[in-house]
């Protein structure tokens, strides 16, 4: 989503991107035999050069009529901000959803601020 003033933030944004390094592969898939991002790799990525720079950032859920939406927020200490929201799918029990919010949190937040994994990106 496009916000209005973001020029603090976006200088910011690109300051903390300097100081980014690719997150750490500590997950592994024993079933199709891979390593992957955790969604604490992603935070672990992005804590130190976010706070350096004045940026944080926060995810919650927003209903909306019968959809439900994860929504990642950047924040700078300016006041400015920027926001996404992303469609959640439909689950049929509160394990699928845990996984899905999982995967949601990672994928918004790693696109948002440009992490990427370290080494092949095959997750």
């Amino acid at each position: 989503m496009k916000e209005e003033n973001t020029d603090e933030l976006s200088r910011a944004l690109a300051k903390a991107q300097g100081q980014l390094k690719p997150a750490k592969k500590t997950g592994r898939n024993e079933h199709r035999k891979y390593d992957y991002v955790e969604l604490a790799g992603i935070v672990e990525a992005a804590r130190k050069p976010l706070a350096d720079n004045g940026l944080a950032f926060v995810q919650y859920f927003d209903g909306s009529g019968d959809s439900e939406y994860l929504v990642t927020m950047l924040m700078h200490e300016s006041g400015q901000s920027l926001k996404s929201r992303l469609k959640l799918l439909p689950t049929q029990d509160y394990h699928a959803l845990g996984s899905a919010v999982t995967y949601s949190r990672k994928y918004a937040l790693a696109s948002m601020l440009g992490i990427v994994a370290e080494g092949e990106d095959d997750d």
